[in-house]
């Protein structure tokens, strides 16, 4: 699998439509606004929208066909 753009633990994933999303997390200093997906039929991730604050700790879910980050800690 390759490897994300962004390091990151303590995130928030979800599947969606064959991709997996993950958002926010912490890196080794800061909490990350960051969010991004993973196609693994071509094994790429790819930069999304990012949130508009920054959170770890974020729960991630698929509702109605959006995704939703709930909750977190800055």
């Amino acid at each position: 699998m390759a490897p994300m753009w962004t390091r990151r633990k303590h995130l928030g994933s979800a599947v969606y439509n064959n991709m997996i999303y993950v958002v926010g997390g912490r890196d080794d200093t800061t909490e990350l606004s960051s969010a991004e997906r993973y196609n693994p039929q071509t094994n790429e991730w790819q930069p999304i929208v990012a949130m508009q604050s920054k959170r770890s700790g974020v729960g991630l879910a698929v509702v109605n066909g959006k995704l939703y980050a709930v909750g977190g800690i800055d």
